[in-house]
């Protein structure tokens, strides 16, 4: 048995990687589509995985038009993670990192949210989509991540680093503690 482990770099992503087991699969969406831009920083996922001595792989897709409006992350690693388990059925469980504050935050982000896991639930009964720190804080989290690690994490909404969104926030909070 292995599970799909969806991989950002991000602060939750990396926790879920505390709990990898060997023959686990770690992926990362490459989106290459135009005028889009990563969920995630190249180098940094590189340097994360490296450091927590996992391979990631990755799986790109390209959508030739450029996209409208907000994406939820997981409505894209919904339709990626189903071709993942369709191909592997040596595939039993499917983890997300999301914590105890999440997707709740925002209305909009919360029914994209029950909509995955509804889709989900029909696509594939017979593999599980976990959540298995979603009882954990962001900071209980941020906590597991080893401290040689932690510097490498990034999480920005506009992959820029721009110091002031809300993810760029709530890291350099995490950092300051």
């Amino acid at each position: 048995m292995s599970r799909l482990i969806l991989f950002s770099g991000g602060v939750e992503s990396t926790a879920l990687l505390t709990k990898a087991k060997k023959d686990d699969i770690v992926m990362t969406i490459r989106d290459t589509s135009p005028e889009d831009y990563y969920t995630y920083h190249p180098n940094r996922v590189e340097e994360v995985a490296k450091a927590m001595n996992v391979k990631i792989q990755y799986t790109d897709i390209k959508i030739p038009i450029h996209r409208e409006d907000f994406v939820y992350q997981l409505w894209t690693f919904i339709p990626i993670s189903i071709m993942w388990a369709s191909r592997f059925p040596s595939i039993q469980e499917v983890w997300y990192g999301l914590n105890n504050k999440e997707p709740s935050t925002l209305p909009v982000v919360q029914d994209s949210f029950d909509r995955c896991v509804k889709i989900w639930k029909v696509a594939f009964p017979n593999v599980t989509l976990k959540f298995p720190l979603r009882h954990l804080s962001k900071e209980q989290q941020w906590k597991m991540i080893p401290k040689h690690v932690q510097p490498l994490i990034t999480t920005c909404l506009y992959n820029t680093f721009c110091g002031k969104c809300r993810k760029c926030l709530e890291l350099k909070n995490l950092r300051s503690k």
